[in-house]
């Protein structure tokens, strides 16, 4: 994840997340995708955030829809913080579109995408 690296001060700064792993969701069970995200599949693909005593300290959450042409994603934090799951979220479509290469990704969030419940 170039961005990890990119990003890992100003992550650690502002949420203290020091570490990262990448959790694939094939119907119930769910398994280790860091060195290969495309191990979801079909299912969902949940990058969990850790803070220095390795608890769970935020993720991103993306699925594609069965039926739609549409990418479901979802960023919490721990405790309550709107603002900082609201950058969370926007740098996560960012990344989207950087993975779509640039292609259509609608900005707008009629679903409500943007979780503000504590993990």
């Amino acid at each position: 994840l170039e961005e990890w690296e990119a990003r890992r001060k100003e992550l650690a700064d502002r949420f203290s997340f020091v570490s990262w792993e990448a959790r694939a969701s094939v119907g119930s069970a769910e398994k280790d995708a860091s060195r290969d995200f495309g191990a979801a599949g079909k299912g969902g693909l949940r990058i969990q955030f850790r803070d220095g005593s390795g608890l769970p300290s935020g993720f991103l959450w993306m699925r594609g829809s069965g039926t739609e042409p549409v990418l479901r994603i979802m960023a919490d934090l721990r405790g309550r913080d709107p603002e900082g799951e609201a950058w969370l979220l926007e740098w996560q479509r960012e990344l989207v579109k950087t993975a779509a290469g640039g292609g259509f990704v609608k900005d707008s969030d009629p679903l409500g995408s943007h979780s503000s419940q504590a993990s």
